[in-house]
């Protein structure tokens, strides 16, 4: 590439010298040919042509010099895109995890902040980073009833799957802990039941609340389409879940 670009430099020299003064390019390169250089000088014409000449031979040098720039890049592309050899650590595979249902979990009672938002208060235990003791809420809206669920599941991040025993015992530091839910139309006088087994709040360093149910906030529903609520048949064993003392 070096050599192209020196050829190139000294071929536009000689040119330009043709161009503006061609009598000297021509006395300094053809005169010595001749007894009599004045007598063999050439015409006015012949060094209008060879202006002519110069100004080609600069524009073939630009040419050429851009084709083979371009022709180099192409090929210093096709290099890049040519397969090499990757070196990379293995993928990192996380450890698969088990998850066992531990039944139904337990509710302590529910604060009733506004119309349309509940808060219960479940038992949730705290356990260690290899493993989740989860407890999930569902409320289900009917007509004559706020039916309520509390289910427990353990999760196992470190793949290895113990017996019920130990996963129960692993989930069994429990503490009050508060989840909130909202509704779509509002409590008024329908009882809230749960199926879940009940704790006394006063175990847990919580109060029950007032016989009368606080006045609740003013909330404007979510515009839109609330589906068609149905009578749920009342299980006698289904139990009703305890009013808790605003804090």
């Amino acid at each position: 590439m070096g050599f192209f670009i020196l050829l190139g430099i000294v071929v536009v020299g000689f040119a330009v010298w043709q161009i503006v003064d061609p009598r000297g390019l021509w006395r300094a390169t053809e005169s010595w040919k001749f007894r009599d250089p004045d007598a063999n000088e050439p015409s006015d014409v012949a060094y209008g042509m060879a202006r002519i000449g110069g100004v080609v031979g600069i524009i073939a040098v630009v040419v050429c010099g851009w084709l083979i720039y371009d022709t180099s890049r192409s090929d210093d592309r096709n290099a890049d895109r040519s397969p090499r050899p990757t070196y990379s650590s293995p993928p990192f595979t996380y450890p698969t995890s088990n998850r066992v249902d531990l039944g139904a979990g337990t509710m302590v009672g529910y604060r009733y902040p506004s119309e349309l938002t509940l808060e219960f208060v479940v038992l949730e235990a705290d356990s260690p980073w290899q493993t989740s003791c989860a407890t999930g809420v569902g409320v289900y809206e009917h007509t004559n009833a706020v039916v309520v669920s509390v289910s427990r599941s353990f999760t196992d991040f470190r793949g290895e799957s113990g017996s019920s025993v130990d996963e129960a015992e692993q989930c069994s530091d429990e503490a009050p802990r508060a989840l909130t839910r909202k509704l779509d139309r509002p409590v008024g006088n329908r009882p809230i039941l749960t199926a879940a087994p009940l704790v006394d709040p006063v175990s847990v360093g919580l109060r029950f609340g007032p016989r009368i149910r606080p006045t609740p906030l003013v909330e404007v529903p979510t515009p839109g389409v609330v589906q068609t609520q149905h009578p749920v048949r009342i299980d006698p064993s289904w139990k009703s879940v305890p009013l808790l003392a605003a804090e």
